[in-house]
Formats: structure tokens, sequence, C-alpha cells
């Protein structure tokens, strides 16, 4: 039979809230991804005419592009750096949005994140059991 000690439930505590803030920071990110493989996803193929880039490391890019239907559409596209602007590049676009992301980019987010929440959610349960 083992006794817990007050800082053996407070270490689990501890587990426990670190584990939830990271569960909610990696769904944070799981949704700001999910705008993007729904466009990879449900978008059409075409090409699109880099117009501006602002930013850092990773620019905000705008453009437009031509659909299927003949409609041009200007918004936003993820994924290309400064050196695009004024290219044309290939996209899938959707709505006011366009994304460079191939499926390997796609579907390495869809695992990554999978496998971190299973992860996050074992090491939560395993706090949440250490603490009673």
């Amino acid at each position: 039979m083992t006794s817990e000690t007050p800082e053996g439930k407070s270490s689990g505590c501890s587990l426990l809230l670190i584990t939830a803030f990271l569960v909610a920071v990696v769904s944070i990110y799981g949704l700001l991804a999910a705008d993007e493989m729904r466009v990879f996803m449900k978008g059409e193929s075409t090409t699109a005419r880099v117009e501006e880039c602002t930013g850092g490391r990773k620019p905000n890019c705008t453009g437009t592009w031509v659909l299927s239907d003949g409609t041009t559409v200007s918004g936003t596209v993820v994924g290309p750096g400064r050196d695009a602007v004024g290219r044309s590049i290939e996209v899938r676009a959707l709505d006011g949005t366009a994304t460079t992301s191939g499926a390997g980019d796609v579907w390495f987010k869809v695992i990554a994140i999978s496998t971190t929440m299973i992860l996050l959610v074992g090491l939560f349960v395993l706090a949440w059991r250490r603490r009673r």
C-alpha cells in the first residue's frame, strides 16, 4: 500500500493543468489549420497571381484567381513567400482563400495534430489518475 504525499497531489495537479493547457493550444492550432485543409480538400485547382505579401517570416499574401466557371476572385493566398509577388502560382481555391499546400502538407498536419492530441489526452488521463 502506498501513501500519496501532498507533493504528489500537487505535482499531479500541476501536470493536469499543463496538459490541459497544451491540449487547448494544439486544439487552437488544429482549428487554424482546418481552414487550409478544407480549402485543399474541397477547393478547385487554378492559377493565382500573387499581388502583395506583407509581414514577417510567414507573410500574409493576397492575389487573384479565376475559377472554372469564369468568376474572378480576389483574396488571401496561403503559403507563398515574398518571392511569389508578381508571379502566377498553382493553388487550390475555395471561396476567398487559395492555398499552395500540397497533399503531403495537409496530411502531415492532420497526422501531427492527431498524434499530439492522442499523446496529450493520454498524459491528461495519467495525470488525472495520479491525482486521485
